[in-house]
């Protein structure tokens, strides 16, 4: 009786907890775009780099959580996590992120290089 009641509760407290995931976020109709394109077009006619300064990915493990937000989302979560651990370079104001594979694997590893001042993705690619 008390592992089920046990179970219940944890069962409810999981299923409340998943049910507020997101309440934070203001939900905005797609429909209105008088906000969105003036806040698109005002950001547009201005110096971006400016705003965002001049070294947003400071570090190689800044730049390797925002190479894996791109990867993960072109070539999924576990065949970019297959490729760890990552080789990072830095040259100039770009950082160089690639994947690796076990010796002897047959196989490519993704690339993408990111512009460290601003956090652009200059470009991608995946081996084959």
């Amino acid at each position: 009786m008390k592992i089920s009641l046990v179970i219940f509760a944890l069962t409810t407290f999981i299923f409340h907890s998943c049910n507020n995931i997101g309440a934070d976020y203001k939900q905005i109709s797609i429909r209105d775009t008088s906000y969105i394109s003036k806040t698109v077009n005002t950001a547009l006619s201005k110096d971006l780099k400016t705003h965002l300064g001049e070294n947003m990915l400071p570090d190689a493990k800044t730049a390797v959580s925002v190479a894996e937000i791109y990867m993960f989302n072109v070539y999924g979560r576990e065949q970019i996590k297959n490729e760890r651990p990552y080789d990072v370079r830095k040259y100039k104001n770009y950082w160089l992120v690639s994947g690796s594979l076990p010796e002897g694997a047959k196989g490519g590893v993704f690339y993408i290089l990111l512009d460290q001042r601003d956090g652009q993705v200059i470009s991608f690619h995946h081996e084959k």
